[in-house]
């Protein structure tokens, strides 16, 4: 995972991120813990660009699925969701909860890195104001991003030592 991060560097993280965000399976927490590990523990990885990777990719790819949500979403989910494992009755239950928790919802499933394309999706096509959105996507994110980078971070020097010991001789 070193050598990866040095040779493709912040550009891999933030295609991890976006792909992810777009629904497609990344294990995207695994990776910027792993990031922030090595960045730790890595005088060659710069950590500034890593926080504005994590911090922006996300909600610009999930305002991505926000717009196909206000443009279109519904029709597609309502033809192909099942392809997706998003039969009809979990789609009405996952816009219920939106209907009623809104912005709280938005705030909650941002710190769930494999809802957060749906639930934007949904949140678009049920016509959530697009500010109201954006503000409380990004504060999950924040949230997110200090647990899962945060952790990695500030325990990453004794997660390489184990790592280093007991995996690499």
């Amino acid at each position: 995972m070193e050598n990866f991060v040095l040779d493709y560097g912040i550009f891999a993280l933030a295609i991890c991120l976006f792909l992810d965000d777009l629904s497609f399976p990344f294990p995207t927490a695994t990776v910027l813990f792993s990031t922030a590990v090595f960045a730790r523990t890595n005088p060659n990885i710069s950590l500034f660009p890593i926080i504005l990777i994590a911090l922006f990719i996300p909600p610009i790819a999930n305002g991505i699925m926000f717009y196909f949500g206000k443009h279109g979403a519904r029709k597609f989910l309502d033809k192909h969701g099942h392809r997706f494992l998003l039969p009809e009755q979990r789609i009405k239950k996952a816009e219920n909860i939106l209907k009623k928790y809104g912005d709280k919802t938005i705030f909650f499933v941002a710190m769930l890195p494999s809802v957060r394309p749906v639930c934007s999706m949904i949140a678009g096509s049920l016509n959530m104001k697009t500010w109201k959105f954006f503000i409380f996507h990004f504060a999950g994110i924040i949230i997110w991003n200090i647990i899962i980078f945060g952790s990695g971070y500030f325990f990453g020097i004794k997660i390489w030592n184990i790592i280093k010991e007991f995996f690499i001789s």
